[in-house]
Formats: structure tokens, sequence, C-alpha cells
């Protein structure tokens, strides 16, 4: 049973973002646009209809933020990042200037943006993030960003033990049930199939991010790093790359076969998640979600969610244990030794 809701605002939560991945800044791009055409179908996007089969009459909001799970450059030069001079398509803050202005936009760091040490983006990053991972919180929903390279480890990722513990902080201070997003480039379970070393966390950190959110009201994992669609579950909780590639296949050395031209649009309300993936190539939604599910932010109570019961302040070890008995008795009892006069001419001590 849940109960107890912690999300409370005069207006109802309506979230929507997008999320894109993989845009290789730095390659297949040096006289071709594909890249801004898929920001302007982000630009046009809001007003228009989603798939009429799951949300009937309901067009798409304007996006709060624009998430990118990572690999934003090719070779992670700083000019792959950043290059005025250069066509706008050709990197990563050229490209995104051109979103609408109202539009935030956030980052995962990617393999490929840690590529060439010291020769890479992280500075640039960071300066822009607050760092190389980062939390942040709109309409209730609290969205984390984490960066499995702390030591520019692209060939084995891992978390960092300062970032585990910051992370650890960071879920713990937040009202209890908050609805919690995580992102980072690559998959977070260890032990998930057809992923290779470089496409997964290791195993030591994989435990230790499990342990901190089992608890947590986590709505999904974002990922990115396959160029296509992928989702899974980790000990049920969703695991999803909702956007593929984002650059131009007109170059040979660019092969997406078999990969998804693809962003995702994100729509959480007071209590419903549906993530439905847009295909830019051709215009046009994929007609089912990727999810679509009921949520809230809640807490379990304890007691199999009926919550203690009146007269519960005590168990075989000095805490409340969902039963009123003996050991409830033992302590009124007890109570009862210090002071046992109806009326004390003064405050009895010790009650």
């Amino acid at each position: 049973m849940l109960t107890a809701v912690f999300f409370s605002n005069a207006d109802a939560r309506d979230l929507t973002f997008f999320v894109w991945s993989d845009s290789h800044h730095g390659a297949c791009d040096y006289t071709d646009t594909t890249r801004l055409a898929i920001v302007a179908d982000m630009n046009n996007l809001p007003g228009q209809y989603y798939p009429s089969g799951t949300l009937p009459g309901v067009v798409v909001g304007e996006p709060i933020f624009i998430l990118h799970c990572g690999d934003l450059t090719e070779h992670g030069y700083p000019s792959e990042w950043d290059s005025p001079s250069l066509a706008d398509q050709r990197s990563y803050l050229q490209t995104i200037a051109h979103f609408d202005p109202n539009y935030d936009t956030h980052e995962c760091l990617g393999n490929h943006d840690l590529r060439y040490p010291p020769n890479t983006i992280r500075s640039l990053f960071e300066a822009k993030n607050g760092g190389s991972y980062y939390s942040f919180t709109e309409q209730g929903v609290h969205l984390v960003v984490l960066d499995p390279y702390p030591y520019d480890n692209i060939t084995a990722p891992e978390l960092d033990s300062t970032q585990l513990s910051w992370l650890e902080n960071d879920l713990d201070s937040l009202p209890e049930g908050t609805p919690i997003i995580i992102a980072m480039h690559i998959h977070p379970n260890a032990d998930a199939t057809n992923f290779d070393v470089t496409g997964k966390l290791g195993s030591t950190s994989s435990a230790a991010l499990w342990n901190i959110i089992a608890d947590k009201n986590v709505l999904t994992f974002f990922h990115g790093h396959g160029h296509r669609v992928i989702h899974t579950y980790w000990n049920g909780v969703d695991v999803l790359s909702p956007a593929g590639y984002a650059y131009s296949d007109a170059d040979v050395a660019c092969d997406v076969t078999g990969l998804d031209p693809t962003f995702g649009v994100v729509r959480i309300t007071d209590d419903h998640i549906t993530i439905f993936c847009y295909d830019w190539s051709h215009n046009q939604f994929w007609p089912d979600p990727r999810i679509n599910k009921t949520i809230t932010d809640v807490v379990t109570l304890p007691c199999g969610g009926r919550g203690l019961p009146v007269g519960d302040i005590s168990g075989p070890q000095e805490q409340p244990d969902c039963y009123v008995d003996l050991y409830d008795l033992m302590v009124i009892a007890a109570d009862w030794l210090k002071c046992n006069d109806p009326r004390p001419s003064s405050g009895c001590t010790g009650s």
C-alpha cells in the first residue's frame, strides 16, 4: 500500500524534456547540417500531437530542458566543443545555440569526449555544468547526471568513491519518495548482457550504486553509447537509451546500418511517465512508447504498507516492530513504576 504524497504545487505537474545522444561533433559534419535539422525538429515539436493510441488529444509541451547522454564530440577536442569560426554544425556549443533560448541544456560526458587526455573537453564541460556529475530538480522530479570516467578511464568505466559519497548524500537529502531519474553515458548494471566492458559500469561501482538507489523512487536510468534505442531492466528498474545517433549518414565513413535516428520525448505528470522516441529522419513518432507507467511521489509505509499500529512503541530491538505486545507493555510498566502517583505535588522526574 502506497501513501503520503510529497509533491505539492498549485499547478499539476506536467514536465516535458527531450533526450538526445551521440552527436559526435567533429565527424560526419563538414558540410552536412543534419544536427541543425535535429535541433530544429526539437524546436518545432511542441504543439504537435502525441500518438493517439497512448495519449489521444494530448500535444507535446514546451521542454523545460534538453538532455544529451554523451559523446558530444568525436575526439574530445576543445574545437569540437566550440568553434565559432567554423560552420555551426561542426561544434557542440554552436549547434545548441540554435535551440529555442527558453530551453536549458544539460549533458553527460561520454567516452569519446575524453578520448585523448589531456586534450579533452572535461574542463569546458565542468565549467558549463558545474562539475562532471551534478543534479537538479524540476517540478519535484530530481535528475542526476553521473560521470563513469572520473580518471578518463574510458576502457574500464567506474564511479569513484567521492562521486558515490556525493550521490548518497544528494539522494538522502531529498524528501522520501521523490521521483528520481539518473543519467550517464553507459549502462549502470555490470551484469547487463549484450554490453561490452566499455558500455557498462564495472562490478565494484555498479554494486555500490545499486546499494545507494535500491530504496529510492528511481523512475528510470537514461544512457546512450549504443546509437540505438535499448530498453532493459536492472532489478526491476527501467534502464533506457531513448536516443540513437545524431549525425549525418551522408559520409560512407559514418555507417548507420542497424542504428536509430531518434531522440526521446519525456512527459511526466503527477501520476504517469511516458517516453516516446521521435524519428528525426522521417519527422514522426514511433507509434508505441518505450515506457508508459504509473508513478507517484510516495513513501512505502512500514508494516506491509499499513503503518505502525497505535501502541507499537517498542520491540525486541527496543524499536517499534509492527506489533502491540508484551514489549510495548513492558515500556509502559517501566514508565508507570517511575511515577505511579496520579496526583503528584510536583512533576515526576523520569516520566
